[in-house]
């Protein structure tokens, strides 16, 4: 995923549809993707990331 980092200006402007999209992946791996991009986000901005284990399902 550093090759994403460093590709792309991750903002909260970015199209981060359109990467995935732009990647040509498999739909399957989009659920990693979106956790990857999570991850740089959450790093770059200085956030705490999101986990799923953190959500509360009814």
């Amino acid at each position: 995923m550093k090759m994403l980092y460093e590709k792309y200006d991750f903002t909260t402007d970015t199209n981060y549809q359109q990467i995935i999209d732009n990647l040509n992946l498999p739909y399957n791996l989009d659920g990693i993707i979106i956790d990857e991009f999570n991850n740089i986000i959450s790093d770059k901005l200085g956030l705490t990331p999101y986990h799923e284990s953190d959500c509360f399902y009814e």
